[in-house]
């Protein structure tokens, strides 16, 4: 029809008013829909990951588990406008309160671990504080498995092998042999305290070169390598083609020991991993020395007495298996935390003949130290020395008076006992 000379209107001609109001984006859904989509899609990537994928693989996998599916339900919505967004929320719902049934005790952790690897270049204080907070996010659906870790079982080892070349971190000389499987991400938190219980490790090797199979954590990325069990070697170390795979850099003003190896003494400079685990067993915040020739692929290294001297160490050759039980006092080591700490020391004599002693403890590394305990000989008396919360690239002083008579002329110290700040598990 026409009306008053204007142009003719047709039924199928959209209303303008109508069409701007439909046009308008469904902004609350898709408010609601973004939180669940990273969350569910960064629970479906950790389980991925935890199962040796690529991150890339990982990552490709939950998208297309998330959107085939929620395009489906969309399709229900009959074309309308809010249909994809409430679709994205029914579907993540769904994943994430279904996920403890088909993996078990691994929703939390998987979450965590993959929103870590999803937002790596943030940087690692803001992709922990968002791990972190979506684990709290996917613990309102319940206690499925969302807040249990489940222990890691023994890596198998593969068979055959060749021989290395010797090598050793503090005395002794390597061999070894195999080959190394890459597995992602190692972040591990247990609900609660657990009961010491012994670890099993499986060997390959004679009792002069057991070759085991050990998971490092870097600050984003897992990876397990093998590597010698070296009774001998003071320090673990790692070379730097496999602490380039944990994404760890060896910073230019890190420590440098001298280290004894079957090649002659070498220099070497040290880095501070997350954790290494033993089975299911972590050691958190591990010192590691860096040594080329301590590995000859595809052994990484040496597993030395900074990680194997938590345990009791003993050998099954019958079944080529190492038994580790957890010694009663865990979570500290001076070959740790010591290589971080430099201790210096001013002693003033006043008229009375007592000595006030400043004790100051600087801290080098990026991980705040929890305890030190630092033996000061003077001469032929030796004071132990407590030194708490160290601040990371920071110092703490300590002032003490010694007895009147202490000739502290000529001083040596020596750091006896020390622990980093734990609490990653």
């Amino acid at each position: 029809m026409e009306t008053d000379g204007s142009r003719p209107m047709t039924d199928f001609e959209p209303d303008p008013a109508r069409a701007r109001s439909g046009s308008r984006p469904p902004l609350l859904p898709w408010l609601l829909a973004t939180p669940l989509l990273i969350v569910s899609g960064s629970a479906l990537c950790g389980v991925g990951l935890a199962r040796g994928l690529a991150p890339y693989a990982a990552l490709a996998g939950a998208a297309a588990l998330l959107a085939l599916p929620t395009a489906g339900l969309a399709r229900l919505g009959r074309g309308r406008a809010a249909a994809t967004p409430i679709a994205a929320i029914v579907w993540c719902a769904a994943v994430l309160i279904a996920l403890p049934a088909w993996f078990p005790g691994e929703r939390a952790e998987a979450t965590e671990r993959g929103l870590r690897t999803l937002a790596a270049p943030t940087g690692d204080t803001s992709a922990r504080a968002l791990a972190g907070l979506a684990r709290n996010f996917v613990d309102l659906f319940g206690e499925h498995g969302g807040g249990a870790t489940r222990a890691r079982p023994p890596a198998k080892t593969s068979p055959g092998g060749s021989t290395p070349g010797p090598a050793d971190a503090a005395q002794s000389s390597a061999p070894a042999p195999a080959r190394a499987a890459r597995v992602e991400p190692a972040e591990r938190r247990p609900a609660a305290p657990r009961r010491p219980t012994t670890t099993i490790l499986p060997y390959e090797g004679d009792s002069t070169s057991l070759r085991v199979r050990v998971d490092f954590d870097g600050p984003v990325i897992g990876e397990q390598f093998e590597m010698i069990l070296d009774t001998g070697a003071t320090l673990t170390t790692l070379d730097h083609a496999s602490l380039s795979r944990l994404g760890v850099e060896v910073g230019a003003d890190a420590p440098w020991i001298r280290l004894r190896t079957a090649n002659g003494m070498i220099d070497a400079p040290l880095v501070l991993l997350d954790a290494v685990w033993l089975g299911g067993e972590p050691v958190e915040w591990v010192t590691v020395a860096v040594c080329d020739s301590c590995a000859n692929p595809p052994i990484a290294g040496l597993l030395g007495l900074n990680v194997t001297g938590r345990f009791r160490v003993s050998l099954d050759h019958d079944r080529q298996r190492v038994e580790l039980a957890p010694r009663r006092r865990a979570g500290g080591s001076a070959l740790d935390v010591g290589q971080w700490l430099e201790v210096r020391s001013r002693a003033v004599r006043r008229p009375t003949g007592a000595v006030d002693l400043a004790l100051t403890a600087a801290n080098r590394s990026a991980r705040d130290i929890e305890e030190a305990v630092v033996n000061l000989s003077c001469g032929e008396q030796t004071f132990a020395i407590q030194v708490d919360d160290i601040p990371a690239r920071d110092e703490r002083t300590t002032e003490i008076s010694l007895p009147r008579g202490t000739d502290c002329s000529e001083q040596s110290v020596t750091v006896s006992r020390g622990r980093f700040l734990l609490d990653r598990f």
